[in-house]
Order: structure tokens, then sequence, then C-alpha cells
């Protein structure tokens, strides 16, 4: 899946105060809309998706005020890493984005990185302590083991950073936040 996207930022001096408000939107949009200069098409089509998405009139109207002048943008390619190679065979395993490509939105690539790490770093104490650091059937049944825990929580985050608007329903920002936050850590 591979989509254009595009960011904008605008500033502006508010009642003649040296004050900067701003805002920044991440949205698929067609190559026509981020080409026009105006910056007006940009603003109708970040007003559409708040609407859509149930945002109050006011944010709405909020993007309306921007400068179309001090509009600045860029456009970049927003796609989903393949996730159906196993991360892992015999001694040699994959973490982070080796194992599961993050795109770089909602500073989850780090995090998924490290949790990855913790977990190795936990099962292989287990297999030291249990003196099977030579045995390769042992040490595949632990990767395995980390591939099966971790695999179901990346793909929901990956999931929920792509689409996005999974964080837009309160129902939906709960049960997102229950499955990361309110998880055990063994």
């Amino acid at each position: 899946m591979l989509r254009l996207a595009s960011s904008w930022f605008a500033t502006s001096a508010i009642n003649q105060c040296r004050r900067r408000w701003g805002f920044i939107i991440h949205a698929a949009v067609s190559s026509e809309l981020w080409q026009d200069k105006s910056g007006q098409p940009l603003i109708l089509a970040a007003q559409k998706l708040l609407a859509d998405a149930d945002f109050p009139q006011v944010i709405q109207e909020f993007l309306g005020l921007a400068p179309l002048e001090k509009i600045q943008y860029c456009a970049y390619y927003i796609h989903k890493a393949s996730n159906n190679s196993p991360w892992s065979d015999g001694r040699v395993v994959l973490v982070g984005d080796a194992a599961h490509g993050m795109p770089p939105f909602m500073a989850q690539g780090v995090n998924q990185g490290l949790e990855d790490g913790a977990m190795i770093v936990s099962l292989i104490k287990n297999l030291a302590q249990s003196a099977y650091l030579e045995n390769i059937s042992r040490i595949s049944e632990a990767f395995e083991q980390y591939e099966q825990h971790r695999r179901p929580l990346v793909t929901l985050v990956q999931d929920a950073v792509l689409a996005k608007t999974i964080l837009w329903s309160p129902q939906k920002r709960e049960d997102y936040n229950h499955s990361i936050y309110g998880r055990g850590v063994e």
C-alpha cells in the first residue's frame, strides 16, 4: 500500500502580538491539492477530514484562520511494511525495524524496538540460567515465543499509526490505550 500524504504547518501574528500558533496535519491527499500553491485546497481538505472525524466545529474553523501565504507543506510517502516473514531462524533473531518496520508517527518505532530488546534479553537470560545457550532447539523455541508474543501488539500499533483514525473515537482510543498501556509485562 502506497499513499501520498502531506503535512503542513501555519504560523501567524494574532492581534498585532508576535505570538505564533500553528498546526500540523498528516493526511493522504492527491497531488493536485499539494501542488496548488494557494494553500486553500489543503485547508478545505483538512476541514473536511476533521468534519468527517467529528471534530468540534471550532477546531474546523481554526484551520480557516491560517494565512494561506504562511502555509508550509511537504509530501512524503506512507506505506505499510511487509509483516509476514518470520523474525527468527535458529540462533538468529530480528528486533525493532529489522523485524517489523514502524512508520515514523506517534513515536512508536523506538518504543517497539526497546520492548523487543527487553523481551529478547529476558528470554536469553532464561536460556542461560537453564543452561540452554547451546541448545538450538530451545533457542528457536524462545525466539518463536518472542514473535508470538510481540507480533499481535506490533501489528496493532502499525495499524493505529497508519490509520490514525483509531485514536479519534473515544471508545477506540480507550481500547487502544488499554491494549498498549494496560498489559502486563513479564
